[in-house]
Parts: structure tokens; sequence; C-alpha cells
């Protein structure tokens, strides 16, 4: 016995495989609309993650900065002296201590007499002790003439005194002396060498300053 499908029964058929197609195809967009929203929610989670991590950060203090810097002060018996530099940093944390770049100390004598010079590379000052340590080419220059070369000073505006622990050579109308240590004191107007003195001294400078 042979069946065949009435016109309804086809078209209900059709209208059948169309709602399940339809439908499959709207849980397909669904499925994808979630998986798209999972992926943006994931990017967007890692990018905020990773974009606190590269915030730089920022220090609760920062350093003071100046150009061309005069410090002046009194050592004890009220001489003057000023400390000049072409740069000077003072640090927040430790406001006492302010780093110099080419410093240079001028002491003025009371009686207008020429002033003591010493100047550097590098240096710092402590407020506190009163206390300018100078590095690398340091270099005193004397009112009587004597031009020292060396490469430490540590020099006590306060109490007036200098002193080193690295090799110095100074040249004046005497002669050259050089040493491993040296001191400068009785108001800069003392020079004692000290390990390994060596020299090369002028004779008649010598005889002349001895002769009453």
């Amino acid at each position: 016995m042979v069946h065949t499908k009435t016109p309804a029964q086809d078209n209900w058929q059709q209208n059948w495989h169309r709602i399940t197609t339809r439908s499959g195809l709207v849980k397909l967009w669904r499925t994808l609309l979630l998986i798209i929203s999972l992926l943006i929610l994931i990017f967007i989670i890692f990018y905020s993650l990773r974009t606190t991590q590269a915030l730089p950060e920022v220090p609760a203090q920062s350093n003071t900065h100046m150009v061309k810097p005069i410090f002046r002060g009194l050592s004890l018996g009220g001489q003057i002296y000023s400390v000049h530099a072409d740069e000077a940093v003072q640090n927040k944390t430790n406001t006492h201590i302010i780093n110099f770049i080419n410093p240079r100390l001028t002491i003025n004598p009371k009686n207008g007499a020429t002033s003591n010079t010493i100047k550097a590379d590098f240096g710092f000052y402590n407020r506190n002790t009163q206390s300018l340590i100078l590095k690398q080419s340091v270099d005193i220059q004397t009112k009587d003439g004597y031009h020292c070369l060396t490469g430490q000073a540590i020099i006590n505006v306060k109490e007036k005194y200098v002193e080193g622990a690295s090799p110095i050579q100074c040249q004046g109308e005497a002669g050259i002396i050089r040493a491993n240590a040296y001191e400068v004191l009785d108001n800069y107007q003392k020079f004692i060498f000290k390990d390994n003195v060596t020299g090369q001294l002028n004779a008649e400078k010598i005889d002349t300053a001895l002769t009453p």
C-alpha cells in the first residue's frame, strides 16, 4: 500500500524545518555573543591590571635643584666664607646635606687681605657640622701664592681647618712639595705635609726668608 503526503502534511514539515533551523541559528548566535562578551571582559580585566602595574611610582618628596647658588656664612671669629657652585641639589630627606657641582669655597680674611680659594669638580656641604667635603681635581690657592692640587679636601669652615688623605702637590715661590696627606691649620695659615714628603726647594727663596 502506497502512502502519499497530503499538501497539508508537506506544508507542516516545511514549517517545522524552518522553525528548527531558525531556533538553531538563534542558539548559535547566543553562544557566539556569550563567547565574545567573555573575551571582552577578560581583555578589560587584563588591560586594567597591566595599566595599574605600569603606573610609575611618584615620590612623596622630590629634591630641590638650584642653579648658580651662593651660600654664605661666618666662621669662629667672624670670618666670612662663601660657597659658589654651578649647580646644587638639596635632598628633601636629608635637608642638611647639599650636593654641589663645581663648588668654589672663598675664605675672606677680616683684614681685607687676599682671599684663600678652594675649588673642585664635586662636593657636598653639611649644614649641621658646617663642613664642606670636596672631591676630584681639588684646587687650593692660598693668599701667599701657593697653588696645590689634590684629590680630596675636608674643610671645617666653622673651626677653620682643612685636612685630606689624598696625595697633594703644592707649588710656590719656595719650590714644589709633594706628600700623601696634609692639613691646613691656624686659620688656614699653616700647611702640614704628612706621609712620604718630598720636594724641590728654591734655595734662593729660602735664604731670603731666613735672612734677618
